[in-house]
């Protein structure tokens, strides 16, 4: 996995060195300023060509007792929550193969 500093050159080295590592983390904090927002104020937003970031909300469960491995046991209540999820869009799941 690239680190912060290695992946600013790459995306630099990218683009012909036209633009400063610095520039370029400039560049992704607005892109994660822009999708936060977006995620917040709709509730998904699509990256193009990379992936589509959806909040899903968990509904709250109740305490209840269940029978597992022959005994019965506490089930503790979990409050509803909200969760991020990102799922790769087709474009990037046919470049990595296994």
């Amino acid at each position: 996995m690239l680190s912060q500093s290695q992946f600013y050159a790459r995306v630099a080295q990218a683009l012909g060195d036209k633009i400063t590592n610095n520039d370029t983390k400039k560049v992704l904090d607005a892109i994660a300023k822009v999708v936060s927002a977006e995620v917040v104020k709709t509730g998904a937003v699509k990256i193009p060509n990379i992936a589509i970031i959806r909040v899903r909300k968990t509904a709250a469960r109740e305490a209840c007792s269940r029978k597992a491995f022959g005994k019965e046991i506490e089930v503790a209540a979990k409050p509803a929550s909200v969760r991020v999820r990102m799922t790769a869009v087709k474009h990037l799941r046919s470049k990595v193969s296994l």
